[in-house]
């Protein structure tokens, strides 16, 4: 998983766990509708944003710049297979209902839901 993938995937599962849309993620970072098309790219790890981007993101979301770093960190230490990146992307770019991204290895999740806990943000598995 590349740096751009991790922080855009970051942003997404932090964003799906706030039951925000991208319209309303925008709205509270009080940015014109053309930003929406720049965090769907983010998302998508087509783009890697400038820290002052990534931080106006995590204020909007309620979060502090470092724990979008340090869940993107978790993300490339851990990650999800390459195609159920793509899965995740494709369904969200298409408005589907989030999924839940299960690893296979127990102990990288146990790892990964220790990090989620010190940042202070629900997994997705926990939040259903």
């Amino acid at each position: 998983m590349t740096l751009s993938q991790a922080i855009g995937q970051a942003i997404l599962e932090s964003r799906l766990e706030r039951g925000m849309s991208q319209r309303v993620l925008v709205a509270k970072m009080g940015r014109s509708e053309n930003m929406r098309t720049y965090l769907s790219k983010v998302e998508t790890g087509m783009c890697v944003p400038n820290i002052e981007n990534i931080h106006v993101i995590a204020q909007a979301l309620g979060m502090q710049t470092y724990q979008i770093v340090m869940l993107a960190e978790s993300l490339m230490k851990y990650p999800l297979p390459e195609k159920k990146f793509r899965e995740v992307t494709q369904r969200v770019n298409k408005r589907a209902v989030p999924i839940d991204a299960k690893i296979s290895d127990p102990a990288a999740m146990a790892r990964r839901r220790e990090i989620a806990k010190k940042l202070g943000v629900i997994p997705m598995e926990a939040a259903k």
